[in-house]
């Protein structure tokens, strides 16, 4: 905390209401303490990030780390009508449960690849669950950048939850994230630096994002996200 000041402060500064810094705070604090009850005080209703991020019908959803569909099916259970849906996750068995768990819905393209700052190949976990870092038993997979991704498909809202490969996938981005300015919900709990770094990196290229953060329920400190608007 004391060497990474500067940066917490400024990460403190740019976030846009009392909440938001009421979230990182306590967060800190958690981390540096492990008392549950600042954990508990961070906690925020999920339907709230939602009404935060103001989305609409015409919205084309890109879903970075799909897993098995859940968060597809979340936002289908929030926002019944839009334009197209995009699902990217990396984990063969994963990919097949997001394919039929999402096999009924219109307009939605799946994509069985990985995502980070270039296209090629990287290593994730083999059997990992939700997760897809490269501890123990590895395997190749396809990687494909932001930019990549969305040749074709233009995002009006992004979530990205990629098990560290964040900051990563947000530098392959950035043609994309200047050009189309997309809503961003980042996963920003992987690393002990992404509370920070996430926020200050996507400032950094697009200085008019508004930044939210929010914790969702969730022991240890996971499930804390930055909203961009």
């Amino acid at each position: 905390a004391k060497k990474y000041k500067n940066e917490l402060q400024q990460t403190y500064d740019i976030l846009e209401d009392k909440l938001s810094k009421n979230v990182f705070e306590n967060i800190i604090m958690f981390k540096l303490t492990g008392k549950l009850d600042y954990l508990l005080k961070a906690e925020c209703d999920r339907k709230e990030v939602f009404d935060l991020l103001q989305l609409n019908k015409n919205e084309n959803f890109l879903d970075l780390g799909a897993f098995t569909g859940d968060t597809v099916l979340e936002f289908i259970d929030y926002l019944n009508e839009y334009n197209c849906i995009m699902a990217v996750e990396p984990d063969n068995r994963n990919f097949k449960k997001l394919s039929e768990n999402t096999k009924d819905l219109k307009d939605i393209n799946r994509i069985n690849a990985a995502v980070s700052d270039k296209s090629g190949v990287v290593l994730i976990s083999k059997n990992h669950g939700r997760g897809n870092s490269a501890d123990g038993k590895t395997v190749e997979v396809r990687a494909l950048s932001l930019s990549d991704i969305c040749k074709e498909f233009k995002p009006t809202y992004i979530k990205m939850d990629i098990e560290g490969n964040e900051k990563r996938a947000i530098r392959g981005g950035r043609d994309l994230l200047l050009a189309q300015r997309p809503k961003m919900h980042i996963a920003c709990y992987h690393t002990a630096y992404d509370i920070f770094e996430i926020p200050l990196l996507v400032k950094s290229i697009s200085p008019d994002y508004k930044v939210y953060m929010r914790h969702h329920a969730c022991f240890p400190a996971w499930d804390i996200n930055c909203i961009f608007i």
